[in-house]
């Protein structure tokens, strides 16, 4: 009988090392600078446990960005499953690769260190689409303007493509609060602009003729095509006080005056001007005639607002002298002045007139009794005298 040994050399089984790699998601979107995150998934379907290098391929990424597997070694049992992370994280906004609707594919592959003994190698691709971004930037290049009611300014300001990695058609529009009678205009209203391309716009700017003094801000938007994306500065407008008054007469601005008494004069004074105001009184005592006195009760108004006004009653005093000739006239001028500015003023001129005092007297010179004999005539001599103050005609009749 003969016996023998078989010796039985062979290859591994073609299922001994195989694994399937998928990913998710398998596109996505990003904007520049963003990291995005894949799920690579190993599933072992060899018969038997496996190590697996993850790598991607750098032929395949794009220009300016980055991309990498942790881990970067996956040990996976048999029929089980195993997962790594693929990172890529977009370019810069200004890199030519990293522009709104730019997509990228990256490719990495998972290698069986086992490939010696039938190990495979598997390949894959990560899809990505760059969003649009926008971004702009406002500069003014000033920051604050004087302007008088009614008259114009202009702010020039610059605007930049400065955040987006796309084209940009930006809307420029304004803010701002108690302007609704302002006119207020960006010059052009919509600009177009490549990435970080800087364009230019005037806001003009007329405040109303009634615009009050005073700082007033006005917030410069832009707004980007999207809708959604806004930038904002703003500008100060300081409006130029203009100092304006109205004066009138309350009462007769006429008077009659006795001599040696006093007689009051009444006026309104009311603010015209665009800001609160101070206003200071004289009387012009350079043509007032001698004797004459006149004065004033109060010579200022403080904190009129605008278009307040007040009455002031009885605040010029006349006071015609004893000796007064009847008839006289005397004009007396109140210069009502801006404290801002002296120049603006208004004036109240009165006209105060001597009433004429009659005063007769009568004396006889001489004796003041006489006798007479029957239907003999007697004579008395009469002085007349005028002690009034003006030119009179004087009648004699016997009582």
């Amino acid at each position: 009988m003969c016996f023998g040994l078989l010796l039985i050399t062979g290859v591994a089984s073609a299922d001994a090392y195989d694994h399937k790699m998928t990913v998710s998601p398998s596109s996505q979107s990003g904007d520049p600078e963003e990291q995005l995150q894949y799920t690579i998934t190993i599933e072992n379907t060899g018969d038997n446990d496996d190590t697996y290098d993850m790598s991607v391929t750098n032929s395949t990424i794009p220009t300016g960005y980055t991309a990498f597997i942790l881990p970067s070694t996956l040990s996976v049992e048999e029929d089980e499953s195993g997962t790594a992370t693929l990172f890529i994280k977009i370019a810069n906004r200004t890199t030519n690769t990293a522009e709104g609707g730019d997509t990228a594919q990256v490719s990495f592959k998972s290698k069986s260190q086992n490939s010696a003994s039938g190990g495979k190698t598997k390949t894959q691709t990560a899809s990505l689409t760059v969003n649009n971004v926008y971004g702009t930037t406002l500069t003014p290049s000033e920051g604050e303007k004087t302007v008088d009611p009614n008259e114009n300014v202009k702010f020039m300001v610059s605007v930049k493509n400065s955040g987006g990695n796309t084209e940009d058609s930006v809307t420029i529009s304004f803010t701002a609060n108690g302007v609704d009678s302002w006119d207020i205009t960006p010059q052009p209203s919509t600009l177009t602009l490549d990435i970080n391309e800087v364009g230019f716009f005037n806001l003009s700017v007329t405040p109303d003729i009634e615009a009050i003094a005073g700082l007033k801000s006005i917030s410069i938007v832009s707004t980007s095509e999207d809708g959604q994306t806004v930038s904002s500065t703003s500008v100060t407008v300081k409006v130029n006080q203009l100092p304006a008054l109205q004066v009138d007469k309350v009462g007769s601005s006429s008077k009659d005056v006795e001599a040696g008494k006093r007689v009051y004069y009444s006026f309104e004074v009311t603010n015209k001007g665009n800001a609160v105001d101070t206003f200071n009184l004289a009387v012009d005592t350079s043509t007032l005639p001698s004797g004459w006195d006149a004065s004033l009760d109060q010579d200022k108004i403080s904190n009129l607002g605008v278009d307040d006004n007040i009455t002031l009653t009885d605040v010029l005093v006349v006071k015609a002298p004893e000796d007064a000739a009847a008839d006289v006239e005397t004009q007396i001028i109140v210069t009502i002045s801006s404290d801002y500015n002296a120049s603006i003023n208004s004036t109240y001129t009165s006209r105060t007139t001597v009433l004429q005092n009659y005063e007769p007297k009568l004396a006889i010179q001489g004796e003041d009794t006489q006798s007479a004999k029957p239907e003999e005539q007697v004579n008395f001599t009469i002085k007349i005298t005028n002690d009034g103050n003006g030119e009179d005609d004087i009648s004699l009749s016997l009582i």
